[in-house]
């Protein structure tokens, strides 16, 4: 039992160091997302990538509107113009909104004629 007290001291202060150690090291911050802003190349293959998820989202509003399901198709015209603002402005998409909307019996918006 005469070891005991030779470690003791220098475990405790290894011990107490190390704990102070991983208390320093989780409070330091990680860098957040506007630390490594996207390169152009990435702003473009995310961009890619919101067009074929909103083609998707159509193509499944127009599977919803042929099988009755107007409020469905109508929610997901919504989630493909959050992903596409640009697709969402043509003339085949605003057709099928007004089309939706009319059969569904729901508030159908002023159309400029051409």
């Amino acid at each position: 039992m005469r070891w005991w007290p030779k470690l003791r001291d220098p475990l405790l202060i290894a011990s107490v160091s190390l704990l102070i150690l991983a208390l320093m090291m989780d409070s330091v911050p990680e860098p957040g997302p506007d630390a490594f802003p996207p390169t152009a190349q990435e702003v473009r293959a995310q961009k890619k990538l919101d067009v074929a998820y909103a083609i998707r989202h159509r193509v499944d509003a127009v599977r919803l509107m042929n099988e009755g399901q107007y409020e469905d198709a109508l929610a997901r015209l919504k989630q493909a113009a959050k992903f596409d603002p640009e697709g969402d402005k043509s003339p085949d998409v605003d057709k099928m909104r007004h089309e939706l909307l009319v059969t569904s019996g729901g508030p159908v918006p002023h159309r400029a004629r051409p």
